[in-house]
């Protein structure tokens, strides 16, 4: 007897395993309702029941996947996954943390974002079952991004174009949600920190300025930093070094001083500050009465 029912049970044991082999041989597939499961925003946090307060540099991503699918024994959580993208045109990256596990079969992401974006997000599952979220959450407020003390990353590619009358063309690649550059240069060799400063309007998605009134013949180092409203919230910092050029039409008032010798002539002369930088002159001396 004792045989009989081992032998049941195992038999009742493979088939129930056969039937849970069958049913997961088949992809994930998402319920109609399953949206509802999904919820996403700026981070919020607080005491108590009170009025929270919003960090709009992260989003989070909470879900309940095992209520979502239709078959959730089949579920691995391995294979969870949110994509992100900033923008309707931007391409989609997948994020590269797990989700956190939060008890009660409830699930959450905390990504670090640009708030100045609409952020659109999809959900997978594993066997290509994927949720994308019919709307986007909306880029926060500038009030809201500035009480978040979000701090710009400072303007890229730096790059400076001597002018004419002792100016500089500045430019860069704008930063993401700055609205104000700040800019600091500073000349060297001086032994002083005379800095100099400059505050630039990009909200209009400006990114150039003309610094004017510059030494010849100097080197100056050129510090940026962005910020959304304000110098007490810029970021990092990005730094350049610039060399400006002689005052070229100050060579045409040199005082030449030539010392004649028997068969030879000294020519001297005292070169002016601006013109400190000049490497090497031509000097061409004519005979008097002759072309």
């Amino acid at each position: 007897m004792e045989h009989k029912l081992l032998g049941w049970f195992l038999l009742l044991l493979a088939a129930r395993q056969g039937v849970a082999a069958e049913e997961c041989s088949a992809a994930p597939v998402f319920t109609p309702d399953a949206l509802n499961l999904v919820a996403a925003g700026f981070r919020q946090f607080g005491r108590g029941g009170g009025v929270k307060n919003i960090d709009v540099t992260q989003i989070e991503v909470t879900w309940k996947p095992f209520l979502m699918v239709e078959n959730p024994a089949c579920l691995d959580k391995t294979q969870f996954s949110l994509e992100m993208k900033a923008g309707a045109a931007a391409d989609w990256v997948l994020a590269n943390q797990s989700p956190k596990e939060m008890g009660g079969g409830k699930y959450r992401w905390t990504l670090d974002v640009m708030p100045c974006h609409d952020h659109y997000l999809r959900l997978g599952v594993g066997g290509g079952a994927v949720l994308e979220l019919p709307k986007p959450v909306v880029a926060a407020t500038e009030e809201d991004i500035i009480n978040s003390k979000f701090r710009p990353q400072p303007p890229k590619n730096l790059a400076v174009k001597n002018l004419a009358d002792g100016s500089v063309s500045v430019s860069w690649t704008p930063s993401d949600c700055a609205r104000e550059y700040y800019f600091y240069y500073t000349e060297q060799g001086t032994g002083t920190l005379d800095t100099h400063s400059k505050m630039v309007d990009g909200s209009d998605g400006g990114s150039t300025f003309i610094m004017k009134e510059l030494k010849p013949c100097r080197d100056y180092e050129l510090t940026a930093a962005a910020s959304v409203r304000g110098e007490d919230l810029i970021g990092a910092e990005e730094t350049t070094s610039f060399s400006t050029p002689p005052d070229m039409a100050a060579a045409e008032k040199l005082e030449p001083i030539v010392t004649a010798e028997a068969s030879s002539m000294k020519v001297t002369w005292i070169a002016y500050d601006v013109l400190s930088c000049v490497n090497s002159y031509e000097v061409s001396v004519c005979q008097e009465g002759k072309a």
